[in-house]
């Protein structure tokens, strides 16, 4: 079946003629009344304002069961990682290894204590430090690059929204990660006037050509490109790029890849 609301077209699988009529008068009823909502994608579901009332009577529970027991980093990384392996069409191996990571470095913290100053300075950590050690003794690892390091930042949100979502956290409760942002691009002089830089940019289609080449243009080589969500809207593309050369000429690349983007322009002061 499909519908639109508001101007919006919604395709949902619902089965039975007679079940699909039935939802379609529950909307009607909903969009009438002003109670409950109505889902603007295939993935959305439908609410009364009956579930609505008892989700909301459930979150301030959480609330107060939060503010009383404090839940770890570690136990929402355990029941994302546990939800993720029980979706067939998930990607088992990535996202597994990232909650890991992020378990072992602030697992033992109370989810709801962490700043959004100590999730940036730990990113600024994992880029700046040759090595680093982990919890457990003898164990070190490698710096990541900047866009290693915004996928970490992108995996812990996912973690505080999976405990948002479950009850685990309080509604009201702020991500603290949203406030912390990250490099997209590596910088690293490498000596006689040449730099190193990689990083990835994030656009929609019509931007994919244009960009690609004004990288290749100015000698910068496009390592990947790929998509990280499936029913995203406007659907977003990852072009990852490496390049070791002139800073200038590289500087002049990423000038042109840029103004071949949609961003918006910094206003002159």
């Amino acid at each position: 079946m499909r519908y639109r609301y508001p101007g919006k077209l919604v395709r949902k699988r619902i089965g039975a003629l007679t079940a699909a009529n039935a939802y379609i008068e529950s909307l009607r009823e909903a969009r009438q009344s002003g109670g409950g909502t109505i889902p603007l994608s295939a993935r959305g579901s439908f609410k009364t304002s009956a579930q609505l009332a008892v989700e909301a009577t459930a979150a301030e529970a959480a609330k107060v069961a939060a503010a009383q027991n404090g839940v770890l980093v570690g136990e929402l990384c355990d029941g994302l990682l546990k939800e993720l392996m029980e979706t067939p069409e998930a990607d088992h191996r990535t996202p597994p290894r990232r909650i890991a990571r992020i378990k072992r470095e602030l697992g033992q913290r109370v989810a709801t204590s962490i700043q959004p100053q100590e999730i940036k300075k730990w990113l600024n950590s994992l880029r700046s430090e040759s090595i680093y050690p982990k919890r457990e003794e003898s164990v070190f690892a490698p710096k990541v690059n900047p866009a290693t390091a915004n996928r970490l930042r992108t995996q812990l949100s996912a973690i505080y929204e999976f405990g948002r979502t479950e009850g685990l956290l309080p509604r009201a409760f702020l991500n603290p990660v949203r406030d912390v942002k990250v490099k997209k691009i590596g910088i690293q002089p490498t000596g006689g006037g040449r730099t190193a830089i990689s990083g990835d940019f994030v656009m929609v289609a019509r931007e994919v050509n244009p960009v690609l080449r004004a990288l290749r243009t100015h000698g910068i080589e496009v390592e990947a490109m790929h998509n990280h969500m499936l029913f995203d809207e406007p659907h977003l593309y990852f072009m990852h790029f490496w390049a070791n050369a002139d800073a200038v000429t590289l500087a002049h690349g990423l000038r042109a890849a840029v103004d071949a983007t949609n961003s918006k322009k910094p206003e002159a002061k």
